[in-house]
């Protein structure tokens, strides 16, 4: 395996490789900034994460000490708190009973809106992203700096295909990733 290969498990036994262009270079864990992805891209709108990750990879603007990944929520624990990141920015489809493909940012884990954000908002996975959050600061484990951008979804059904407003707020949303890395 090349440290040019992303690899992310979909529905915990089949893998997908994605070969990543020259201009990207992965980092190793310990490193500045986790981008993870969040979600299933079988699952329709679910995989806006893994979109929004790709599209990353093919803009080749990520600066270095970017480590990127893909994982479903119960992954979380182990690719968010095992690791010794400075910052990490996940992006999911979240359930927030707006638009579809509306999307919005979460400064975590002091931010007192986002506690009651988070609260009203349910994630389309097994286990809640306060919760694992809630662990990682239990266990002096979580980064510095945590980010969340939430899509609202329209439709989570099984097939690989997303929603037209999805689709669309996967461009908007890797603009604003990648000046936020680009800012540091």
């Amino acid at each position: 395996m090349s440290d040019r290969t992303y690899f992310g498990s979909y529905l915990g036994k089949h893998t997908m490789a994605v070969s990543f262009p020259d201009c990207v270079k992965t980092a190793q864990p310990n490193t500045d900034t986790l981008v993870l992805a969040l979600g299933n891209p079988l699952r329709g709108d679910d995989g806006v994460g893994v979109a929004v990750l790709l599209s990353l990879v093919d803009s080749c603007g990520l600066p270095p000490g970017t480590t990127l990944r893909q994982c479903s929520l119960s992954g979380l624990i182990d690719e968010l708190l095992s690791e010794h990141y400075r910052r990490a920015i996940i992006i999911d489809a979240i359930e927030m009973g707006v638009s579809p493909g509306t999307w919005i940012r979460f400064q975590m884990p002091h931010d007192e809106v986002t506690s009651m954000v988070l609260e009203s908002c349910e994630a389309l996975h097994d286990l809640n992203l306060v919760e694992v959050l809630a662990l990682g600061e239990a266990l002096h484990l979580l980064p510095l700096e945590i980010v969340v951008y939430g899509i609202q979804p329209q439709e989570a059904g099984w097939g690989p295909t997303m929603s037209k407003p999805v689709q669309v707020a996967v461009e908007k949303v890797k603009n604003v990733i990648l000046e936020e890395l680009s800012d540091r």
